[in-house]
């Protein structure tokens, strides 16, 4: 699975927030209809440790706000935006808001929250968190191999994650999604944000993802392939069907065997 890597450098605050801003609008404009499903682009935008400030998502928070006022959101509605940070990630926890604090040493802002979030990475800006991911281990291990894929088992995680977290199509408040390498994922109740918001900010540790470049262990790309076919799974709603088994090789006879 082809991985983007981000920079660390903080990006400049007078450059405009346009795919914040679409997005954003994207979303409002789907809001006049409350059974109308957020769409996003593709089927799944996946950014993990950005280095990007906290204020640059505020249009698309500002947006998801007026959509609950109107009604809650469509049933069965899938995620289109997944942002994951590590605090484990040292380039955008400390790096970023040292590069920040210079950079906006002569700007003026309208409040303390807004110069929090202009100072703090999204990722680690814990206000906008909306999910915590937590691994099977202390530490990730890059040297873990996992086991074949049985796409029939995991429809039928989804099928009973659905079953329990899912009814009526709404996602209950707190609900967890274990993967199949025991990676946990948890709605965090206690935040302002809907369950079934379909823009993730979701926090981690070392668990999952060691440091600023270390975004292609095992576990985490994993957990990013069962994101997406969970994606896919809920579009398309199709009954689990077992694999059937390989019908046997035909018996090679031989160019000289007698018929």
């Amino acid at each position: 699975m082809p991985i983007r890597r981000d920079t660390a450098a903080p990006i400049d605050s007078a450059s405009p927030a346009r795919d914040a801003r679409s997005l954003g609008q994207d979303v409002l404009t789907d809001a006049k209809s409350r059974t109308k499903e957020i769409a996003g682009y593709g089927d799944l935008v996946v950014v993990v440790n950005p280095a990007i400030e906290a204020m640059r998502y505020e249009p698309i928070r500002e947006v998801i706000e007026q959509r609950r006022g109107l009604g809650s959101f469509a049933p069965d509605q899938n995620p289109v935006f997944v942002e994951v940070t590590s605090d484990a990630d040292l380039a955008t926890g400390i790096a970023f808001p040292a590069g920040r604090f210079v950079n906006t040493t002569f700007e003026s802002f309208t409040s303390d929250a807004e110069r929090k979030e202009a100072m703090s990475s999204l990722g680690h800006y814990q206000a906008f968190w909306t999910h915590k991911l937590e691994g099977p281990t202390p530490v990730a291990d890059p040297n873990t191999i996992l086991p074949p894929i049985n796409v029939y088992q995991e429809c039928l995680a989804f099928a009973q994650f659905n079953a329990q977290e899912r009814p009526g199509g709404y996602l209950k408040p707190g609900w967890q999604r274990e993967y199949r390498t025991e990676a946990m994922l948890t709605h965090l109740a206690q935040s302002n944000f809907d369950p079934n918001d379909p823009f993730w900010i979701v926090t981690t540790d070392q668990s999952m993802i060691r440091s600023h470049s270390d975004i292609e262990e095992p576990v985490f790309v994993d957990f990013i392939r069962q994101v997406y076919d969970d994606v896919v799974r809920l579009k398309e709603a199709v009954p689990c069907t077992p694999t059937p088994p390989p019908s046997p090789a035909a018996p090679n006879n031989g160019p000289n065997q007698a018929r």
